[in-house]
């Protein structure tokens, strides 16, 4: 019986997705009855609705989510607003909604953060019935990632919601949050190398070169006349040679 009536709620929310005026056909059921030994066949027929689809304001803007009640709830961890470069800070973020189904629910969007990264995990969509009311549930998680110190402000969130009660459009808010992002005391600045010029004391000096005379002595001027006479030697050798082989060929 449950899933009969599920599986109405779910027709008449796909095919009312038009303002006007529409007419629901009625259920019917067809089936028997046992009464002693007999059996009879009975038939059951409802009784038609008709359902006035009034359209969306011309002044919402954002995703349609028409609902009697939207709540936003937010969770850090960790809780403190005080946190080190590079420590991942894990914001979970939970919509509930009254009266409609986990696909009506809208993906909530962040700004980006300067100083942050933002890595957003895979959401996750839940949906129960309770006191013959749908509830439905959106979970996202993120994980933000503060890469330089100083102090920053995670904007506000701010979902538009039609409340179907009073038929006006409200909003779901997150308020801003400061967070002090401080520099890791474990992880020491590197030394900046001193690029003042030289002073002129510290300036480099060229080198002078200074030719000393040095004298020859007797040993010197012998091997120098040895060296010039081997020379004469030589030429007069290989001129001789030169006459006798002229000779032969005459």
């Amino acid at each position: 019986m449950v899933a009969v009536i599920w599986s109405l709620a779910e027709s008449i929310y796909f095919n009312l997705k038009k303002s006007g005026e529409y007419t629901i056909e009625p259920p019917i059921f067809n089936g028997q009855v046992r009464e002693n030994y007999r059996r009879m066949s009975v038939s059951a027929m409802g009784k038609a609705e008709t359902i006035d689809v009034q359209p969306v304001p011309e002044t919402y803007n954002g995703a349609w989510l028409p609902s009697e009640l939207v709540n936003l709830s937010e969770e850090f961890q960790p809780i403190s607003d005080e946190v080190v470069v590079g420590t991942p800070i894990t914001r979970t973020i939970t919509l509930t909604a009254l009266g409609v189904t986990k696909e009506q629910l809208p993906e909530i969007r962040l700004p980006e953060v300067d100083g942050f990264r933002s890595y957003p995990d895979e959401s996750e969509r839940n949906q129960l019935a309770r006191d013959g009311r749908v509830i439905s549930q959106l979970v996202s998680s993120y994980a933000l990632v503060p890469q330089t110190p100083g102090t920053y402000t995670l904007p506000e969130v701010k979902l538009p919601w039609f409340n179907t009660v009073i038929k006006r459009v409200q909003y779901a808010t997150l308020p801003a949050r400061t967070l002090t992002v401080i520099a890791d005391p474990n992880q020491t600045a590197p030394a900046i190398p001193n690029m003042t010029a030289p002073s002129q004391n510290q300036q480099a000096i060229e080198p002078t070169i200074v030719e000393v005379p040095v004298e020859k002595t007797l040993l010197d001027w012998g091997i120098l006349i040895s060296g010039y006479v081997l020379w004469i030697f030589t030429l007069i050798f290989v001129w001789l040679g030169f006459i006798g082989r002229k000779k032969t060929s005459d």
